[in-house]
Order: C-alpha cells, then sequence, then structure tokens
C-alpha cells in the first residue's frame, strides 16, 4: 500500500485540479483497496499481486533510464486489474478501469491516454512498434521478464498459468501452449526483448526455458 500511496502523490502533478482529489487519503485507499481486491481474486495464481511487485522492483532498478515513471509505474498497477482467463479483453477492461480512476482523480489528458495506450500495448507485446516510446519498450520487458527467470521460478509460473487456464482441456492447452511458445523461441530473444539490458540479462535464459517448456508439453 505505501507504494501505491507514494505514487498517487507523485501523480499528482499530472492531474488538472492541482491533485486536489487524489491528495486525499480517501481516494487513495478507496483505489488502492479497488488494487487489492481484483489481485487477489480466486483465478489468479500468477497474474497476483506478487507479479506486480516483482515489476515494481524491476522499475526501481531501471527507474533512471526512464522519461516518466509515473507512467510506468501507473501501467504497472493497472495492466491486469481485470483478469478473466476465459475472456480475450482483458487489456481493454483493465485499461477502462485506469479510465475510470483517470476521471475521477482528473488526471491531465495527454498523460491519462499514454498510461492507456501502455496497458493496451500488452495484448500483444511483441507486435506492438519498437518506435512509440522507449518507456513502453521498458515497461514491456519489464512484464516479459519472468520468461527468463531461473528454472525453478519459471517453472512454477509456468504452472501457475496452467491452473488459471484449467478450464481448458489438457490435449488442447498442450497444444495451443507450446504453439504459442514455439513462435516466441523461433523469433528470438531479440524480438521478446526490446531494450539492450534485458536482452543481455534475460534473453537466452528465456530461450532455454521456453524450449523446456514446449518439450515438457509435447512429451
Amino acid at each position: 500500500m505505501n507504494k501505491w500511496i507514494e505514487l498517487s502523490k507523485s501523480v499528482c502533478r499530472f492531474t488538472t485540479d492541482g491533485g486536489k482529489i487524489l491528495a486525499t487519503e480517501e481516494i487513495q485507499k478507496k483505489w488502492w483497496n479497488v488494487i487489492e481486491s481484483r489481485y487477489n481474486e480466486k483465478q489468479r495464481y500468477y497474474h497476483t499481486m506478487n507479479h506486480i511487485n516483482e515489476l515494481l522492483g524491476l522499475h526501481d532498478r531501471f527507474k533512471l533510464k526512464l522519461k516518466s515513471s509515473e507512467t510506468v509505474l501507473l501501467s504497472i498497477w493497472f495492466h491486469d486489474i481485470i483478469y478473466d482467463p476465459t475472456r480475450h479483453d482483458n487489456e481493454e477492461q483493465s485499461a477502462l478501469v485506469f479510465n475510470q480512476f483517470s476521471e475521477q482523480v482528473h488526471l491531465n489528458t495527454d498523460f491519462s491516454q499514454k498510461v492507456y495506450n501502455f496497458i493496451m500495448a500488452t495484448k500483444n507485446h511483441t507486435k506492438t512498434p519498437r518506435d512509440i516510446d522507449p518507456d513502453l519498450n521498458y515497461f514491456l520487458d519489464m512484464d516479459l521478464s519472468i520468461l527468463g527467470v531461473d528454472e525453478k521460478v519459471y517453472d512454477k509460473y509456468a504452472e501457475n498459468i496452467r491452473k488459471e487456464y484449467i478450464h481448458i482441456d489438457e490435449q488442447s492447452y498442450r497444444t495451443g501452449r507450446s504453439k504459442i511458445l514455439q513462435s516466441f523461441v523461433s523469433e528470438g530473444y531479440e524480438k521478446l526483448f526490446r531494450t539492450s539490458e534485458f536482452q543481455n540479462e534475460f534473453g537466452s535464459k528465456s530461450i532455454e526455458n521456453l524450449k523446456r517448456e514446449i518439450n515438457s508439453l509435447t512429451n
């Protein structure tokens, strides 16, 4: 909660009312309650508050590279706020929840639109153009960094994704998941990660992890 309160105070400078609404404890706690309740929903196993905290940690590591830390931080908090594995519009719905927040606290239009666009870019990380905004590249790399972590951490991630898609039968899941992962491997980590920092730190390991999971899915 402390990080959310800290961000709320920092974002006040991007409001049209001088932060009069966002600076209030009532609004800060109201939206914290929304965030906390959403990320603790029972259908979530990977897309939880742990995921958010991991991204916040990456933000802190790379914040000196960012032009607008607040844009990336709000994108982190809101990008998975709606998550229903049975639907295909989670990014759109998450962006709409962000818009509700933006309207209530009077964020200025340009700043709000930028965060909205960042959230929407997570619908297809690898297809989003790389020349839009350097901050967007770092944000998307943060979101995909799980692919290049240590083997045990990755395997737990893969296990949790399967739990989130428990509504899909085993064979269909194996076929669909392996197809997606193979497309990542075929494109190479240079397409997965946009920044040199993430390519160097997570690139090679991500391909190893993806190949290992594909092998487990197809054998």
